[in-house]
């Protein structure tokens, strides 16, 4: 590891900045989660008006709903790590 990596590893605001973007992609993907049936109907108005074919629109439908869990899921783990690190 570079010099640098190491000393932002040691340096408690990593902590701090790590729990904000745990913060964030957990908003985002509640935030998704809220407006997902919006996102898939645009996506089958899509196919509908011939813009999108529907293997893609079901790929995006696909995407969306993995997106929003791995969001989620991703900053829960983000701010878990974070405070326990910063409580420790």
């Amino acid at each position: 590891m570079t010099p640098a990596v190491l000393a932002l590893v040691g340096i408690r605001e990593s902590y701090e900045v790590l729990g904000l973007i745990g913060i964030i992609a957990s908003l985002a993907g509640v935030w998704m989660q809220s407006q997902r049936t919006g996102l898939d109907s645009d996506a089958e108005e899509a196919v509908k008006d011939g813009m999108m074919t529907e293997i893609a629109a079901r790929r995006r439908i696909a995407i969306i709903a993995w997106g929003t869990r791995l969001l989620t899921a991703t900053g829960m783990v983000c701010l878990s790590f974070a405070g326990w690190k910063l409580l420790r």
